[in-house]
């Protein structure tokens, strides 16, 4: 499985993905992996709806796979980072 936090770090530095703009302008914003997952699950579900729409059974199969996955290891990752303790 690819991690998120790998894949979050672009391969071009900013200036020459967008080299009209200033790397100022850019925000780079930290994604917690359950965020990641959170939104990796969403997406997947919403192409495997698409797929299923298209009659593409087999790579809609492979999308919820895939979803499954997601969802399974948020709760890995959630379940090892540790609880903070109400009104803390």
């Amino acid at each position: 499985m690819v991690n998120p936090q790998s894949v979050a770090q672009p391969i071009m530095s900013l200036s020459q993905q967008k080299p009209g703009f200033p790397t100022s302008a850019f925000v780079q914003a930290a994604i917690s992996p359950v965020e990641s997952m959170l939104y990796m699950g969403d997406l997947l579900e919403n192409m495997r709806k698409m797929a299923q729409a298209q009659g593409l059974g087999v790579l809609a199969h492979l999308l919820e796979l895939a979803r499954v996955e997601a969802t399974l290891v948020r709760r890995d990752v959630s379940a090892s980072q540790p609880s903070h303790p109400a009104g803390s």
